[in-house]
């Protein structure tokens, strides 16, 4: 007899089987559209390298800087919308009566909706990405005899990029802060039950001015006004740039624990309320 209350690899099995057998269509409807999608992104990119009169030698970079930018929205809104609706058959008597009567503790229930809302969604919009990267290779030599590189994940992930900008490791910066950002739709869809992404969409633009107030009055604080002269304290010496994107990235990291802690204790209030 399993006395472990907390975590059982058994039960997050049944877990996984259980949330395939009742969502298998709705999963495969959301990533046929996504990669259907993707596709379209892929040939309208290829016809634009062919159509915009772009230089043969640049042909390449302004392909893949277009083919990034689409894929990087359709990233973000799609991970916001997977977020928000993680929680979302909490809203329902029905939908709370089967998650309270699932045998699994609640751990096991938060944490195979967080697998799905970030790990297994990062997972397979990557490998869809990248699919679709080759047919925009693909369709831009056959459809109009343009030879254009495929995206070199490499690059992106390990090195410096000049074809999307000029910072090193782009790609773990930007997941560091998505995951940040997606941690607020997490928690807003176990917070409000009922148009969660909106609301949470709402609450991260004031959150955002309050902290773009706070840091123009904090710039303000460091103006040492003399007559005609104006200094500013920009900081130690030791936070460069690249440090300070650390610090950034470390400031993301904390928001999205937290965030991700959160909706574990909101989830275990609402599913204990539910008992009742």
């Amino acid at each position: 007899m399993n006395t472990n209350q907390f975590f059982s690899f058994g039960r997050m099995s049944l877990l996984v089987r259980k949330e395939l057998q009742e969502n298998w269509r709705q999963i495969a409807l959301f990533w046929a559209g996504i990669f259907g999608l993707l596709v379209i992104i892929s040939l309208l990119v290829a016809r634009g390298s062919h159509h915009n009169g772009i230089q043969p030698e640049c042909y390449s970079s302004w392909s893949i800087e277009n083919f990034l930018g689409w894929i990087t929205v359709v990233f973000l809104i799609c991970g916001a919308y997977v977020a928000a609706y993680s929680f979302k058959r909490m809203a329902t008597s029905p939908g709370a009566l089967s998650t309270l009567m699932t045998p699994a503790s609640q751990f096991e229930k938060f944490a195979i909706k967080w697998l799905i809302a970030v790990p297994v969604y990062i997972l397979i919009f990557c490998l869809i990405a990248y699919v679709a990267d080759w047919i925009r290779v693909y369709s831009s030599y056959w459809m109009f005899d343009i030879e254009v590189r495929p995206v070199n994940v490499t690059k992106i992930l390990f090195h410096q990029t000049t074809d999307i900008g000029f910072v090193n490791r782009l790609a773990f910066h930007s997941l560091f802060y998505f995951l940040a950002g997606q941690s607020f739709f997490l928690l807003g869809s176990i917070v409000w039950p009922k148009n969660s992404a909106l609301r949470t969409f709402v609450c991260m633009i004031a959150i955002c001015f309050i902290y773009v107030w706070i840091g123009i009055w904090f710039v303000s604080l460091l103006d040492i006004s003399d007559g005609d002269t104006h200094l500013y304290y920009s900081g130690p010496e030791f936070l460069n740039d690249d440090r300070l994107l650390y610090v950034a990235d470390a400031f993301a990291i904390i928001v999205a624990v937290i965030n991700y802690w959160l909706t574990y204790r909101r989830f275990r209030e609402a599913e204990t309320i539910n008992r009742w």
